[in-house]
């Protein structure tokens, strides 16, 4: 178990704009492979946590640079 895996309930899910539900560990595939090898200076700002009972939740934004080569990723577009 990594360090991050054991941070996270294993009932987590991410939740993003537009996009359906992740589970745990598809959320962490992205943070490692996507977001860390794909940009760089990543500057999280936590702009509202609300918490209650056992249930959080985060409105936050990252700042980062794009530091990937385009070419390496295989986009998809959904029309």
């Amino acid at each position: 178990m990594s360090h991050v895996d054991s941070l996270m309930d294993d009932n987590f899910t991410y939740n993003g704009y537009g996009q359906p539900a992740i589970n745990k560990l598809q959320y962490i595939y992205f943070m490692k492979e996507i977001l860390c090898k794909g940009f760089s200076q990543t500057d999280m700002q936590f702009l509202n946590v609300l918490c209650e009972w056992n249930i959080i939740t985060v409105d936050y934004t990252n700042m980062m640079i794009n530091s990937a080569n385009i070419s390496e990723y295989h986009l998809q577009v959904n029309e």
